[in-house]
């Protein structure tokens, strides 16, 4: 459609030189045939009005054209933007937003990697230091000393589950794995709930590469000229995601199983609305 878009500006062009007088041969030669044999039988006033007639018309046709074509890209943008919105709705949100940095993705401000790599580093290469000694940590640890988790085994249903909540499409890491592949290859989950059950009981296995991932910094801004103006995203391997997935799912039917869990902490309850029964109680209040 973009082609027969072209070829029309290209026709309106030579007919808008034949309406203003320019008839040579040379022209001619590049009009469609049938024109042009129309063209020759006529003279006078009649052949100014076929000149014009034919132009009026062509532009009719690029007007049709152009609009169909805009509906198109409207069309195909709607179900682009649908689709990544299923695959990947924290994208589609995030590519809403940078709409200005996509269109203008050299940074005028843009600052060295290396400044990057040694503001980051240090903060990534500091240690933590937590209380772990701190007074409500051994009052919760009192208070739940006789509920003792049992080891976890983690079984085929467990990976299948974990595997089945993961979006297809989310970046991966270092083993460059999509969610979608490890979805098709079923015959490796019995591997996988062997190899996790065993890392839970001797930690020491846990293969180094399993817990390292590629970190991407973001923009904050559109032009940014400091280090903590980017916000780091780091992609970690999918089999990381799906063990840490088994282990989260075990650890919260223990806690709700002992109602270990407070009612305030909502937020962390599967299928809570944490957000609306606060901004109920805020309306209320307020």
């Amino acid at each position: 459609m973009s082609d027969k878009i072209s070829r029309l500006h290209v026709d309106i062009g030579r007919m808008q030189q034949l309406s203003k007088g320019n008839d040579s041969e040379t022209l001619l030669k590049k009009i469609s045939e049938d024109i042009t044999t129309r063209f020759r039988q006529l003279s006078g006033q009649t052949q100014k009005d076929f000149v014009i007639d034919t132009l009026n018309s062509l532009k009719q046709q690029l007007a049709v054209h152009t609009d169909k074509l805009k509906r198109y890209k409207r069309s195909h943008l709607r179900r682009m933007h649908n689709a990544q919105f299923t695959q990947n709705e924290r994208c589609f949100y995030r590519n809403l937003g940078n709409k200005a940095n996509k269109e203008n993705p050299q940074h005028p401000n843009a600052i060295d990697s290396n400044q990057l790599n040694q503001y980051w580093n240090n903060i990534w290469s500091s240690q933590g230091e937590h209380q772990i000694n701190a007074a409500w940590i051994n009052q919760e640890r009192e208070k739940h000393q006789n509920v003792i988790m049992e080891n976890t085994i983690i079984t085929l249903r467990d990976v299948e589950s974990a595997i089945k909540k993961l979006p297809n499409w989310r970046s991966p890491g270092r083993d460059g794995i999509h969610n979608f592949w490890l979805k098709k290859v079923s015959s490796t989950y019995n591997h996988l709930a062997r190899e996790f059950t065993e890392t839970l009981i001797d930690p020491n296995k846990i293969p180094v590469f399993l817990t390292e991932g590629i970190t991407h910094l973001l923009p904050k801004t559109e032009n940014p000229d400091n280090p903590s103006q980017y916000r780091p995203i780091t992609c970690l391997p999918s089999i990381y995601k799906i063990f840490s997935s088994c282990i989260s799912s075990k650890i919260y039917t223990y806690l709700v199983t002992n109602n270990i869990l407070h009612e305030e902490q909502i937020g962390c309850k599967s299928r809570a609305m944490g957000s609306k029964e606060q901004l109920v109680m805020d309306s209320v209040v307020l």
